[in-house]
């Protein structure tokens, strides 16, 4: 910046004026000359665009991290209510295995106390009896119960998707999109 800008000199004439233009232009590209480096870069110091896109840059790659730490977490956090949900079920299947060696036990000790001799029947048997009706009354009625649900349960895994799926599966698309269909299973 050595070099400066001399306005030029009062002359009527038009060819005067340009070689004072001219000036300024050769004083700008020599200025420009002189400086080595980017030549879209400003005098004044770094160029701010590219101060700005190097901001936007690192912004994007704060977002970025930001999301994948986030969905480690929920991958995390899900993974942890499948074990758990994984291990429940075998807790309980573990206990309904145990609950059926119980029922074939009680089966045989039923089935002992019945062909048992009474030797001398009074209120003492009369009422044991009573209270093993009734209890074996109430267990039927529970595993009448269960075994209804679990039919039901099965029929239904038995299925695979139900009704719709195996009606789409036989009429295709025109059953899917069918507008009696549709609008029966329209939720409004």
């Amino acid at each position: 910046m050595n070099q400066t800008f001399a306005p030029p000199k009062a002359n009527t004439s038009s060819k005067s004026a340009a070689p004072g233009v001219i000036n300024f232009l050769e004083s700008l590209k020599n200025n420009q000359a002189a400086r080595p480096g980017n030549p879209f870069e400003s005098p004044f110091g770094a160029n701010p665009f590219t101060e700005f896109n190097r901001q936007k840059e690192i912004e994007k790659l704060r977002v970025a991290q930001f999301h994948q730490a986030r969905q480690k977490e929920w991958e995390q956090v899900y993974s942890a209510k499948d074990k758990q949900i994984a291990q429940k079920i075998e807790q309980i299947r573990n206990e309904l295995k145990a609950l059926a060696k119980q029922i074939i036990k009680y089966d045989q000790n039923i089935t002992q106390a019945i062909q048992s001799q009474v030797v001398t029947p009074g209120t003492y048997h009369l009422t044991f009896f009573e209270h093993i009706r009734e209890v074996i009354a109430l267990i039927r009625k529970n595993v009448s119960e269960a075994n209804s649900w679990l039919s039901v349960f099965k029929k239904r895994a038995s299925q695979k998707g139900g009704a719709f799926w195996a009606n789409t599966k036989k009429g295709g698309t025109a059953y899917m999109l069918s507008e009696e269909h549709a609008i029966a299973r329209s939720a409004g």
